[in-house]
């Protein structure tokens, strides 16, 4: 029987000074890009949140997840105001180690047009396993969710909403 080893190619980048100048800065930003991606799939630290930065935030007590729904518009997706309508894609992302270096994504197909996300608990839960594992068991203490959602056509005046009578309103900071 036949064994075959196959090794993917080195990686060469050459900053030779003897390039020209703008393919030199070139090759050197390819160079530092490919070093944080290496790092990164290595299993190091490329940045860290300073504590300051992001409220409620402690370095390796704090999951990071992400959320949002995209709609598919282009070339073969119905016309609009027509009864078929295309399914949305919804993903959301998260941490999967103590660092906030490592992300995992979970995707789902949903019903079309709809930005309310069906499988939110599933995938997030999805993504939390994956942080416990990687971080032995050790359950973060906080949970930071950002959800994007864009802002209705004529923004409504907040509203006071429970008992406290607090204001929310949509954010237009980002």
């Amino acid at each position: 029987m036949l064994s075959l080893s196959l090794s993917p190619p080195p990686l060469a980048l050459c900053l030779s000074p003897s390039l020209p100048r703008r393919e030199r800065e070139l090759t050197r930003r390819l160079a530092g890009n490919v070093c944080l991606k290496l790092n990164a799939k290595l299993g190091g630290v490329n940045s860290t949140i300073a504590p300051g930065d992001l409220p409620g935030f402690t370095a390796g007590k704090t999951l990071i997840l992400g959320a949002d729904v995209t709609h598919p518009t282009g070339f073969g997706t119905p016309m609009a105001g027509s009864d078929d309508v295309a399914p949305s894609i919804a993903a959301v992302v998260g941490a999967v180690d103590g660092a906030n270096m490592q992300y995992a994504a979970q995707v789902r197909e949903q019903m079309g047009r709809k930005e309310f996300i069906t499988n939110l608990e599933d995938m997030s839960v999805q993504l939390i396993k994956k942080y416990l594992v990687n971080v032995k068991g050790v359950k973060p203490t906080k949970i930071i969710f950002f959800r994007v959602r864009p802002l209705p056509p004529h923004p409504s005046p907040p509203r006071p909403t429970g008992a406290l009578g607090l204001f929310l309103s949509p954010c237009t900071a980002c």
